[in-house]
């Protein structure tokens, strides 16, 4: 150990950079001075510190300073990128820990620095301590950065910390519509704009307009679609569908299967957001009737679905680009799209139901509540 730190001491006294020139010369300069196992320069360039000279063990760095060597270390020990906090083995000025972690001091533990608080967002996370350790913890289905998930709950990049039970029957390109700029009839084309994604999903290459959709199926008309118009039309186009009884257990069993569903509901039995713009869940809008619109997969257990709602219009954007549409990938809470199903239309279309099914971004993870 004497050994060590005197060696140790002279390199420091010595050495201040660690380009190539001065480590050469330092070397040089020092290992005439050294008997043991560095005196023969076996590290050519690098510079020689003697581990045990009773063994003849050594160990070759590329640079020795007051900023880089080790503190705490056991003797022999020159922390690099093996940096631990088991016996306060780091550079001083370093940390070993992952952000947001510091050492224990005396344990070799990574502990959350208890600055953690100050620096957890206000809205969307809260700050948990137990047992004297503070962990900023983010609330279900945000995804904000500066918070971790809970224990039990995994990040999903987009859906945030969620608990286990996840599918999305998505795919690898963009499917989503609106029924906005979709012609004369766009106020009530929420049908056709539904079968149109329910289209597109199932095959990438579709594309008929939501106009000729509908013309096709009820020509010169600008009402309203009914579900027998959604049948003729997903049969005309070639898209394989069945009716299912609405449930919440056959709802999260066909998302389980890999399809999505098309549905017919009454928005006014889903909650309405009070600020649109500032979250990802509940009704957008203020029209409360009959409506189309896909489900696409579910988070948090089965809690919330995913949809897709075409309702979306030049003031539904997160953005002022337009880029960003409130109704894609919007969550609805189960309960409330099943007793809404239950009150306006009891079934649903599942969409896909054959076995030419494409793969999905996402694995399927669970069958049922």
């Amino acid at each position: 150990m004497k050994n060590f730190i005197l060696t140790l001491s002279l390199f420091i006294g010595l050495l201040s950079a660690c380009d190539d020139s001065k480590s050469n010369n330092n070397n040089n300069n020092n290992t005439n001075n050294v008997t043991g196992p560095c005196a023969t320069n076996p590290c050519g360039s690098q510079i020689c510190i003697e581990d045990n000279t009773e063994q003849e063990l050594y160990r070759c760095v590329e640079c020795i300073n007051d900023e880089t060597t080790s503190q705490g270390c056991d003797a022999g020990q020159v922390c690099g990128e093996e940096e631990t906090c088991e016996n306060d083995c780091y550079r001083p000025g370093s940390n070993p820990c992952e952000n947001g972690y510091v050492c224990a001091p005396g344990s070799g533990l990574c502990i959350l620095d208890e600055a953690v608080c100050d620096n957890c967002p206000e809205d969307g996370a809260s700050c948990v301590t137990i047992g004297g350790i503070s962990e900023c913890i983010c609330d279900p289905g945000v995804d904000i950065e500066g918070c971790s998930c809970a224990s039990g709950y995994t990040y999903y990049p987009e859906y945030g910390c969620i608990n286990e039970g996840f599918a999305d029957s998505n795919r690898n390109y963009e499917w989503y519509r609106t029924q906005m700029g979709t012609g004369p009839a766009e106020g009530s084309n929420c049908g056709p704009t539904s079968v149109a994604m329910a289209s597109h999903w199932w095959d990438e290459a579709f594309n008929t307009s939501v106009e000729t959709i509908r013309s096709t199926i009820t020509p010169g008309d600008t009402g309203w679609w009914y579900t027998n118009h959604i049948e003729q039309a997903l049969t005309n186009l070639g898209t394989p569908w069945r009716i299912l009884e609405a449930s919440k257990q056959n709802i999260l069993d066909t998302l389980d299967n890999g399809s999505v569903l098309l549905i017919c509901i009454n928005m006014g039995y889903i909650t309405q957001a009070m600020v649109p713009a500032e979250t990802h869940y509940n009704r957008f809008y203020s029209y409360d009737s009959g409506h189309f619109l896909i489900v696409k997969g579910y988070i948090d257990d089965g809690q919330w679905l995913i949809v897709h709602d075409p309702n979306n219009w030049s003031g539904d954007y997160y953005d002022a680009n337009q880029t960003m549409p409130m109704g894609l990938d919007r969550y609805y809470h189960v309960d409330e799209v099943v007793a809404s199903m239950l009150y306006w239309w009891g079934y649903f279309f599942e969409i896909g139901v054959s076995g030419g099914k494409a793969g999905f971004d996402i694995p399927i993870g669970r069958s049922g509540p």
